[in-house]
């Protein structure tokens, strides 16, 4: 095996390794910043209805998938820019986990305001 073959095999070793490692970071972040409950699909489809704050009427239950997270700011606090940080991230909206969770969501079709319940993630068996 040549010199250049060598570097080259190292290399490529070292990225998979690198990659794995990066994978299991985010993986073990995922878990421990987040709390995961799992429901049945009848369990899923009885979600209380919540009335608009805006109009009055009922709002559609259902389900948001924020995968990247969802950053907040109280109105004094300097706009996020490009460079979010994870202090902003709001805890259980960011999964990259292999098994998709979401938010329970509720929308006023009226009014196009979405309330998101973010006290934890639901993954429906």
């Amino acid at each position: 095996m040549s010199p250049e073959q060598l570097t080259s095999m190292i290399v490529t070793v070292s990225t998979i390794i690198v990659t794995i490692g990066v994978l299991f970071g985010v993986m073990v972040f995922n878990r421990k910043r987040n709390k995961f409950v799992t429901v049945s699909k009848e369990e899923a489809q009885n979600l209380p209805t919540y009335r608009c704050p805006k109009c009055g009427f009922n709002m559609s239950p259902g389900y948001t998938f924020t995968q990247r997270g969802l950053y907040w700011r109280k109105v004094n606090e300097k706009p996020i820019g490009r460079l979010m940080t994870s202090g902003k991230l709001q805890n259980n909206t960011y999964n990259l986990g292999f098994t998709p969770a979401e938010n329970r969501a509720w929308k006023c079709e009226r009014c196009q305001i979405l309330t998101l319940d973010i006290s934890e993630l639901v993954q429906i068996k």
